[in-house]
């Protein structure tokens, strides 16, 4: 059976999922959101409707312009 992939980007969107893993947990989602620099997203795969997997990214952004380095 084919896998269902739903990108969450907001907190409030994401349902009750199942297991306690602290660093793939809505808890985890809802400090990034709060925390400045941060943009939080959680990819969630379902098969009949039913989760059955889960992982919690966060793309940092910086206000300082990348350096670039040349090699010697």
């Amino acid at each position: 059976m084919p896998l269902k992939l739903t990108t969450y980007y907001h907190g409030s969107d994401i349902p009750e999922l199942p297991g306690n893993n602290t660093f793939h947990s809505i808890e985890l989602f809802h400090i990034y959101e709060a925390t400045p620099g941060y943009t939080p997203l959680l990819i969630v795969a379902s098969e009949a409707e039913k989760p059955v997997a889960k992982l919690l990214a966060a793309v940092r952004k910086s206000a300082r312009p990348a350096r670039h380095y040349q090699a010697m």
